[in-house]
């Protein structure tokens, strides 16, 4: 994802390949993340968190809205929620939040119906979050990770639907779990949760000082792991994400420069 963005916007087709290839390559991965989610062997929490990344697959790498693979997004989310609400009082329902409330923002994007049943659930999931969260400690009982893709998902809500309701939450639990990161022994998933909500901005701009730190520590992490190991992946997905952001960059103050 981050090299086809690069592509779309700083065209370095000669130095990273056809943007047409990226696309293809994403498109042949949504088909094994629906079939996936669709027949695997998933747990209810990983069919969520595969609908989700479906999600992002979908709106990441077209060119203009295609309604045929928004719909089946939409109907993988609605095969999982029609009949299953009850999830939410699972064991692991704090762990399906996030992934559940951000297929949530997808599904209703640009436009929140405010009488539908969703909807409300969305708005339940974030007060009782906001309810809970304490501006000095943060969320108790909960792991690095999972308040970082809370703090991910209120931030999108914030600016998918321009709605501040959560701000002051946003910026509360970024300021209290910012003060932690990164140290040693801080998780990998955590330092990858916490530069996936950086790499978003909005609330969160003034996270680029705290994104590149991070990055630093899972560059150096990287050849700790197993090749192929989920924790490598983060690791790779983030130094992969840093230099192209870093390429990015430098075109734009290149282009900067020449146009002055």
């Amino acid at each position: 994802m981050s090299l086809c963005r690069l592509l779309s916007v700083a065209g370095l087709e000669q130095e990273c390949g056809r943007r047409a290839d990226y696309v293809r390559w994403c498109g042949e991965l949504s088909a094994c993340v629906s079939e996936r989610a669709l027949h695997g062997k998933d747990n209810f929490a990983g069919r969520f968190l595969l609908t989700d990344t479906l999600y992002f697959l979908t709106t990441e790498t077209g060119t203009c809205y295609d309604e045929t693979r928004m719909n089946r997004c939409h109907d993988l989310l609605i095969g999982l929620m029609e009949g299953n609400e009850s999830f939410l009082m699972a064991p692991d329902a704090c762990r399906i939040e996030p992934a559940l409330a951000r297929c949530l923002e997808a599904y209703f994007y640009p436009q929140l119906d405010a009488d539908d049943a969703w909807a409300s659930l969305l708005q339940a999931i974030f007060a009782s979050w906001c309810a809970s969260l304490s501006p000095d400690k943060g969320w108790t009982d909960v792991t690095d990770d999972l308040a970082w893709q809370r703090v991910e998902t209120l931030n999108r809500y914030s600016y998918l639907f321009l709605d501040n309701t959560y701000d002051t939450a946003v910026r509360q639990a970024y300021a209290c779990y910012a003060r932690r990161m990164p140290v040693a022994d801080t998780s990998t998933p955590a330092l990858y949760a916490c530069y996936q909500a950086m790499s978003q901005g909005h609330l969160l701009a003034d996270g680029e000082a705290l994104a590149t730190r991070v990055a630093a520590v899972l560059r150096q992490r990287l050849s700790q792991y197993p090749v192929g190991s989920a924790e490598a992946c983060c690791c790779l997905a983030v130094c992969v994400e840093q230099l192209c952001r870093s390429i990015l960059l430098d075109c734009r103050k290149e282009m900067m420069r020449c146009t002055a």
